[in-house]
C-alpha cells in the first residue's frame, strides 16, 4: 500500500513524499522542510523572478510489492519559477535504518539532488548558484545533526 503525504509547500521549499505504508513513520520530511525554510532564502541563489522555489519529492516504495513508476519529472518550470526534483530513497536500506540513519540518508540524497539542478531540463541557461546552495545546505545539515561533521 502506498501512502502519499499531502504536499508541504512553504515560501522557498516544497515537498511531497511517496512511501510504502510500513515505512511512512520513518520519514521525517516535515523536520527537513522546516529546517530549510527557516534558514535559507531562495533569492540568495537566483535573481528575483528566476527561481522562487525548490520542490522535491522523496520516493520510498517497496520494490518487492509494487512496480515502480516515476512520480513526476525532474525539471525547471519557467512559468511557475520552480525547480522540481525526485529523490529516490533505497527502500530496503531505509526499512532497516535507525532514525539517525534515515535523517542522514535524506540529507545525503538531498545534497546530491542539488548537484543535479544545473543539469535538469530547462535549467541550462538559468543563472542559479547551485554550488552556493549546496554549501549552505551542507553546513546547515551538519550543524543540525543531519550529517556527520567532517573533520577539518
Amino acid at each position: 500500500m502506498i501512502h502519499k503525504e499531502a504536499k508541504q509547500v512553504y515560501h522557498d521549499f516544497g515537498l511531497t513524499d511517496f512511501s510504502s505504508k510500513e515505512i511512512y513513520d520513518k520519514l521525517k520530511t516535515t523536520d527537513l522542510i522546516k529546517l530549510l525554510e527557516k534558514n535559507l532564502d531562495m533569492s540568495s541563489y537566483a535573481d528575483k523572478g528566476i527561481v522562487r522555489q525548490y520542490f522535491f519529492n522523496f520516493v520510498a516504495l517497496n520494490p518487492h510489492l509494487l512496480r515502480y513508476e516515476e512520480h513526476g519529472s525532474k525539471y525547471y518550470s519557467k512559468k511557475d519559477q520552480i525547480i522540481y526534483n525526485i529523490l529516490d530513497l533505497e527502500y530496503d536500506r531505509l526499512a532497516q535504518a535507525s532514525e539517525q540513519e534515515v535523517k542522514q540518508m535524506q540529507a545525503e540524497l538531498y545534497l546530491q539532488s542539488i548537484k543535479e539542478i544545473p543539469h535538469l531540463r530547462g535549467m541550462k541557461k538559468i543563472p542559479f548558484d547551485a554550488e552556493k546552495l549546496y554549501n549552505d545546505v551542507k553546513q546547515l545539515l551538519e550543524e543540525n545533526g543531519w550529517l556527520a561533521k567532517q573533520e577539518k
